[in-house]
């Protein structure tokens, strides 16, 4: 009852009050149905399965594919923010290394929860180089003989330091704890301690005379880590160079013309190209010592990639569209496949059972049986292809 009110307007507020009542409980109910059928959320990404992928890089594209390499079909697509021109994967840290072209500086993707860093830089990189440990990445414009180290985990930059340009080529030593680097105006190869990134040493030829300068060109490192193959600058043969000791060591003589080391991944072999005259030498370099053998080759080999338990040796030739196969038990050239297109750089998978072959210019991938060295599929791409990392991927390039 309502004291002190009147008859009339009792009446008037018991309607209100009913009338209020009716609009909360359709209110509730409509805000109980909007709640049922309102859109599920959104599912996490999920993370990149590095042991068992396969990351391409598409030209024009900031999409990356990501193939599972025991079915070669593409189950993922990841963004990475703007279009990149060179991929590196450090399978310790979980992250992906990008370069793109006329960009002063780099991108690192997680691959566990897709957050990016953009690393920005007072240069343009176009020389890369990854610490074995996956930890540390070297960025260099070698017009200007700029290096500047960056932290993968973390993106912070140290550096950069200023070396004598024009460079040529650089990586780390096995333990990450000294980057060697080539240029045209080095007395050798430079050493630099990336934490203090300054000089250590310089390494120089011990074929070169008292006071002269011996440049050197491409690097290339053995599979113990402890011996460096430099290719001079000008001259022949290869440089040869004991990084635990750091002193120089005979060199590996030529006829003519220089030559390039590709270690294979095990250490059972160092394999020479000669560019000049279209020659593979093979050097058994296993606990069987064998005479080496020089068997015909490509005039343009950049690439080179040992699988298989270093049975097999994989040589593509953009020049001709081919793809030499040298069978390394036997030291023989096996055969050379004729490709439906322009080869680029490729990869092998961890336990060395597959090659894959990226075509520049068809917007495929073949995937080649490292065992049998036959074709086992063609993977069909939505652009041309410019970089593919897998983890562990065995071979050289550059």
């Amino acid at each position: 009852m309502l004291f002190n009110v009147p008859p009339s307007e009792q009446r008037s507020y018991r309607r209100h009050t009913v009338s209020l009542g009716i609009i909360r409980l359709i209110s509730a109910l409509v805000i109980s149905l909007g709640a049922g059928l309102a859109a599920p959320a959104l599912a996490a990404p999920t993370p990149v399965d590095i042991q068992h992928s396969l990351i391409v890089a598409e030209q024009g594209s900031s999409t990356l594919d990501v193939i599972d390499i025991r079915t070669d079909k593409i189950v993922q697509t990841v963004e990475f923010g703007r279009a990149p021109s060179r991929l590196l994967l450090s399978t310790t840290a979980d992250r992906l290394v990008g370069l793109h072209a006329g960009y002063a500086g780099a991108t690192i993707l997680d691959l566990a929860s897709f957050a990016t860093w953009h690393v920005a830089l007072s240069f343009i990189p176009t020389l890369v180089a990854l610490s074995d440990d996956g930890l540390t990445v070297a960025l260099a414009d070698p017009a200007s003989g700029t290096i500047a180290f960056v932290d993968v985990l973390k993106g912070r930059v140290s550096g950069p330091i200023v070396t004598p340009a024009p460079l040529r080529d650089m990586l780390f030593s096995t333990k990450g704890d000294a980057l060697y680097v080539s240029g045209d105006k080095l007395d050798g190869i430079a050493v630099i301690d990336p934490d203090h990134t300054s000089p250590l040493v310089t390494l120089a030829s011990a074929s070169v005379a008292d006071g002269a300068v011996r440049p050197e060109a491409t690097l290339r490192r053995s599979a113990t880590g402890r011996r460096l193959y430099a290719t001079p600058l000008s001259g022949s043969g290869i440089d040869v160079f004991d990084l635990d000791a750091r002193r120089s060591l005979p060199p590996i003589s030529a006829t003519s013309g220089p030559l390039v080391a590709f270690p294979s991944v095990l250490g059972g072999y160092l394999l020479l190209s000669d560019n000049e005259h279209a020659l593979l030498t093979i050097i058994s370099t296993g606990p069987e010592a064998r005479a080496p053998v020089r068997l015909k080759g490509g005039s343009d080999v950049t690439n080179l990639y040992t699988a298989w338990l270093d049975t097999v040796a994989f040589v593509p030739s953009a020049r001709t569209n081919s793809l030499w196969v040298y069978d390394l038990d036997a030291l023989k050239l096996e055969s050379e496949i004729a490709l439906p297109g322009t080869p680029i750089g490729g990869a092998v998978t961890e336990d060395g059972r597959k090659f894959y072959l990226p075509l520049r210019d068809k917007s495929q991938i073949l995937v080649i049986d490292a065992a049998t060295h036959h074709q086992l599929a063609t993977i069909p791409l939505e652009a041309n292809p410019i970089s593919v990392v897998a983890a562990g991927s065995y071979g050289v390039c550059h």
